[in-house]
């Protein structure tokens, strides 16, 4: 069992620790890294957007590897920013993080439509993740689904003003159709199963 401290998420000699599931660990890992993200553009200012982009893309990646690394050793990572570490194919349990969607919006001054994404795929099927959209303090994640849901129904679409993909709508009818994710490809799976490719 992984044991974590409250504030971080990651083991701490001499702290009150607790275990922490895939789920919470996703939504941690989301927030930890939005904190920084939200921190680095308050630091730097945005003169230089494409410094500011890119610093952005490594200070996340970096943060997101290293607190996997110590938190679930034995788990693949697939990160956009990464080198693909083919192993992931043979692994059972892959995380799949974009450190930043939205690297773009991110370098611009008054955009919040930007976003760290934390999944756990797991012998097939996707069993944990966070989405944090740190400009505008929200995280929607499978450690807490009925807030996720309620969160997601109620934000319109910044596309087109309606309510966001995959929340179910009034009439208790079945999910309204998804966009495609942002981070080409990380979550996509052939056919519904298989190796995240």
């Amino acid at each position: 069992m992984t044991y974590v401290t409250p504030a971080t998420g990651v083991a701490g000699e001499g702290e009150d620790r607790q275990p922490m599931n895939d789920d919470e660990l996703a939504r941690r890992l989301a927030d930890e890294a939005g904190a920084e993200l939200v921190a680095l553009r308050e630091r730097r200012g945005f003169g230089d957007p494409k410094a500011l982009r890119d610093e952005a893309d490594a200070m996340s990646h970096r943060l997101l590897m290293k607190r996997l690394a110590e938190t679930r050793p034995a788990d693949a990572v697939l990160s956009e920013e990464g080198h693909d570490d083919q192993t992931r194919l043979a692994s059972d349990r892959v995380w799949i993080v974009d450190p930043l969607d939205g690297t773009r919006e991110y370098g611009e001054a008054g955009r919040t439509d930007w976003a760290v994404h934390v999944a756990l795929w797991q012998r097939g099927q996707l069993v944990a993740g966070a989405v944090a959209l740190p400009a505008q303090g929200v995280t929607l994640a499978t450690d807490d689904p009925a807030a996720a849901a309620a969160e997601a129904a109620r934000r319109p679409d910044p596309a087109g003003g309606q309510p966001q993909p995959g929340h179910r709508d009034g009439d208790g009818g079945g999910p309204a159709p998804r966009r495609r994710a942002g981070a080409d490809g990380l979550g996509r799976r052939e056919g519904g199963r298989g190796h995240p490719r």
